[in-house]
């Protein structure tokens, strides 16, 4: 059984998605995240740098953090083909993975603090997060125009590190309708059982923002 450790925040809800798609049985401790709030010392244990989300996998000990991380060890443990066991379909999924959990999420985290949070307090900054968003939101219309999923024909652990981050499109001043592929693809995966639940877990509203 998976214990995650988690919040409200895209890098929760992609584990939570990751764990209803595997099916793998799991329970989640709400993590908040106020600094001054007490932390279970199962996730302090899990989490060196007390970020969210962390597991403690019951069946072999392992305890971890970091979103990207724990994506692959999970497809790995379930043997899914979510993450393809070797050859070109492995190494474009890896790609996608990796630019969608260590360059675009942290880019559209900080869009998130500054266009949202807070927003006409930092001038420079809002306006370079703009330009990466729009940036990063072109290059997924260009891949996503030509293929069903980030890594190609199939679902995969890269689409579900991204996710979550388009959720909150509106956070990020961004219209949907612009980006036709982002948008076809954005609600193909919030079709997906798994994606509704894992979301279902952690929100506190059952409804997943769509584009107008």
């Amino acid at each position: 059984m998976i214990e995650l450790f988690a919040a409200a925040t895209p890098n929760g809800i992609k584990i939570a998605v990751a764990l209803e798609w595997l099916d793998l049985p799991y329970e989640v401790t709400a993590i908040s995240l106020r600094g001054d709030a007490p932390r279970p010392p199962m996730f302090t244990a899990a989490s060196p740098l007390g970020k969210i989300p962390a597991i403690h996998d019951t069946d072999t000990g392992v305890e971890m953090s970091e979103s990207g991380a724990i994506l692959l060890y999970l497809a790995e443990k379930a043997g899914s083909s979510l993450l393809p066991p070797s050859g070109p379909e492995r190494a474009a999924v890896l790609q996608w993975h990796f630019i969608a959990s260590a360059t675009i999420g942290p880019a559209f985290g900080q869009a998130h603090h500054y266009l949202h949070f807070q927003k006409g307090k930092a001038p420079y900054a809002e306006e370079r997060s703009v330009a990466e968003v729009q940036r990063y939101y072109r290059v997924l219309e260009d891949r996503l125009s030509e293929t069903d999923y980030l890594a190609g024909t199939a679902p995969s652990i890269a689409d579900i590190a991204l996710w979550p981050w388009i959720i909150r499109f509106s956070w990020q001043g961004v219209d949907l309708n612009d980006y036709p592929g982002v948008a076809r693809w954005y609600r193909t995966m919030s079709a997906m059982p798994a994606c509704v639940a894992g979301y279902r877990k952690l929100q506190d509203s059952p409804d997943i923002p769509m584009p107008a």
